[in-house]
């Protein structure tokens, strides 16, 4: 049975077939969880997370500061008195008596063994070393994120002072525990996980799941549970059921657009509270689920310094591998261009896993590929409408795509399937996505006609189904997925490629679909966006826009582009410009 100090609730244990399932999935993973009462249905229902003594100092200095604060009346009580669950009454805890036992006889400077005791001694320690259980408390209830973004933790200045909000231990007490009286800093990141980092520059020990926090990197805790280590005390995190739900979710996104002061906490949807069926790769927790493709999976992840990726899943098979092994290398040679030219318009590859897949990625054997992506894109244009943003914001994102593309042109790589759901927007800023069918031109700069084969339809160009095709192909993809974007629709839906020579009979309605697109065109705002678009869905069959296609570097110099106003600052500058503030606020 529990006590919750703030609001004086006394509750009784329930073992739910929720509580049973989840002590079994954690119990799976080898988590030991030591507090029952989070999943009680009495607890606060605002509290999203808990802090449980692990070890047995851990729990006697839980204890102590427990039993100072059932000394002051009610009303007396410190503020961190509202962080603290305690126990409705004591209880006997073998790992906590035994070191009470030592401290004891430390203390009188006898030095006989305590690890075994007779049957008459281990039941007066049964009754004498009784110690108040319980656990300390995150919840954002009437908790202002202008003020209140921090829950420090430490051992105070001791009596009555709230200098923080985690009493690990008291002031006055002797025992050593190499716990400093500002320790440790909890902190929702910008990620939305809980994120922990040292109070001080003084020398410290604090660690999360056994990696050291250091003074510049805070860690963040994106998995379900994790173990904290502060000092010579150990405890156990845990994010409650609570920080799953919806309104959690609502109310955590709003605590960190405020607390961040950030323009837009999109990204958040990328990374939810992590629950007991989480899966690990490596160092990343595996969050939201992107998208599925032909190819395979793409999930959001994080790890626990809060970098928060894109990861593709594929099967490597007898019948995939090639195709496996062509994108792996694809994406190796761009990222490294790229990097080379510190440009940042294109999906990049930060890792491949397992490890030593790549040495087997044509072999017969079945295996999981994942490549480890960034930056990971919260929404990509299929999202977006002219109704979501300004004309200026669509400009913009017409030019990124346009200066990725003479990235990808200007080294003869085509991408071959451009569509609003393969380019993803970034702190407003596109970047184009999966380049699984990209491929180098060869010297002669063309490529023989493949009807039938990469690509989706709606988005293949004429000649790429009739002839030879180049880097005007993509230009043409573009223009539809810009078009389609602006417009709200696709300019000419229609399950088959009119041009193919087997599929001819379409043509005629194409036509009217193209007419009827470039007549919407007509009335698009800015004026000049018509002629753009218009330009960049030119071909040599149609009846209504004829003419050579632009090319990119002619489309990046059009007037169109004259909206755009090149002092505002990159919102992606901004983000990074503060998270070195916080980081460096709270690490000194």
């Amino acid at each position: 049975m529990w006590l919750g100090l703030s609001q004086l609730t006394i509750f009784k244990p329930v073992e739910s077939r929720l509580n049973l399932l989840y002590t079994h999935l954690c119990a799976r993973k080898g988590v030991k969880r030591r507090m029952e009462a989070a999943l009680d249905p009495d607890v606060d229902p605002t509290t999203f997370a808990m802090l449980t003594p692990s070890n047995a100092k851990a729990k006697v200095m839980f204890s102590a500061v427990a039993e100072s604060l059932l000394q002051h009346s009610q009303q007396n009580r410190p503020a961190f008195a509202k962080f603290m669950s305690i126990g409705l009454k004591q209880s006997y805890d073998p790992e906590a008596a035994l070191h009470l036992r030592q401290f004891d006889r430390e203390v009188a400077g006898d030095s006989d063994s305590i690890t075994e005791a007779d049957t008459d001694t281990e039941e007066a320690n049964a009754h004498s070393n009784h110690i108040w259980r319980g656990a300390y408390t995150f919840s954002l209830n009437n908790r202002d994120a202008y003020v209140d973004s921090v829950w420090l933790a430490g051992k105070g200045r001791g009596g009555v002072d709230d200098s923080v909000d985690i009493r690990l231990t008291l002031q006055s007490d002797k025992r050593a525990n190499n716990v400093r009286g500002k320790h440790a800093r909890f902190q929702l990141g910008l990620n939305g996980h809980m994120q922990i980092s040292i109070a001080n520059t003084r020398d410290l020990y604090l660690a999360v799941d056994g990696n050291q926090v250091d003074a510049r990197t805070p860690r963040h805790i994106a998995t379900p549970t994790a173990k904290v280590q502060a000092g010579d005390l150990v405890y156990d995190f845990v994010y409650t059921p609570y920080a799953r739900s919806a309104e959690f979710t609502r109310i955590r996104n709003a605590y960190v657009e405020k607390a961040h002061s950030l323009d837009d906490v999109l990204s958040l949807s990328m990374t939810p509270t992590p629950h007991a069926l989480l899966r690990t790769i490596g160092q990343w927790a595996l969050g939201k689920n992107l998208g599925k493709g032909a190819a395979g999976k793409v999930y959001s992840a994080v790890n626990d310094r809060g970098e928060v990726v894109a990861i593709k899943h594929v099967s490597n098979t007898r019948r995939t591998a090639q195709s496996v092994s062509d994108e792996v290398q694809t994406l190796r040679s761009l990222t490294h261009e790229a990097r080379q030219a510190d440009y940042k318009h294109i999906l990049a590859l930060k890792e491949l896993l397992p490890d030593n897949i790549e040495q087997n990625l044509t072999t017969d054997t079945f295996q999981d590929v994942y490549m480890v992506l960034t930056p990971a894109c919260p929404r990509t244009l299929a999202d977006y409408h002219s109704a979501q943003f300004p004309a200026d914001n669509y400009v913009a994102l017409l030019r990124d795509s346009l200066l990725a593309l003479q990235f990808l042109h200007s080294r003869r790589w085509l991408h071959r399937d451009l569509k609003p759901a393969n380019i993803g927007i970034y702190s407003n800023r596109a970047i184009l996505l999966d380049f699984g069918g990209a491929i180098q031109l060869p010297d002669g700069e063309h490529i023989p006609a493949s009807p039938g084969t990469h690509g989706t339809i709606g988005y293949l160009s004429p000649e790429r189904e009739r002839t030879q095709y180049g880097t005007a192909d993509d230009v043409w993809a573009l223009g539809v997925s810009l078009f389609e974007a602006f417009f709200r629709r696709h300019p000419w839906r229609q399950s088959v490629n009119p041009w193919r020579f087997d599929q001819v009979r379409h043509l005629g309605h194409f036509r009217e679909y193209e007419l009827f697109a470039h007549n919407q065109l007509r009335h698009a705002s800015p004026d000049s966006l018509h002629n753009l678009l218009s330009s960049m869905l030119r071909h040599e069959w149609s009846a209504c826009n004829l003419g050579a296609r632009i090319h990119v570097e002619e489309a990046l110099q059009h007037l169109v582009f004259n909206i755009l106003d090149k002092d505002i600052e990159p919102i992606e500058k901004r983000v990074k410009t503060e998270r070195f503030y916080f980081t460096k606020k709270y690490s000194t």
